[in-house]
């Protein structure tokens, strides 16, 4: 898989929280490089000292949102708050795709 999970990201907050771990140290566990690590905690982190999985789960998605056919999205406000709320809700992007595919277009 291209990206971190949300156990992987757990992991990684369990790590830095109660072993201080390094970087290297995770990526190691997660057999991920270091400086996967380190790009994971700095732009998931958000605006606060200290990386929160859900949370930094939440703005890789947000971010993953906005890649694409994003116009289409924008475009359908329906669609948009479909989306959205159903991320907030913990589904993936892939299972809101094929949620949207199998029961909306047709």
């Amino acid at each position: 898989m291209k990206y971190l999970t949300l156990i992987e990201r757990k992991i990684i907050e369990k790590m830095l929280r109660y072993e201080s771990a390094s970087y290297r140290s995770i990526g190691k566990v997660l057999k991920k490089s270091h400086t996967t690590i380190s790009y994971e905690i700095h732009n998931n982190q958000g605006h606060r000292d200290y990386y929160n999985a859900e949370d930094a789960h939440v703005l890789f998605l947000r971010r993953q949102l906005h890649k694409g056919n994003k116009t289409k999205i924008e475009r359908n406000k329906a669609l948009k708050d479909f989306i959205l709320d159903h991320l907030k809700e913990g589904w993936s992007p892939n299972a809101i795709a094929g949620y949207i595919k199998r029961f909306y277009q047709k």
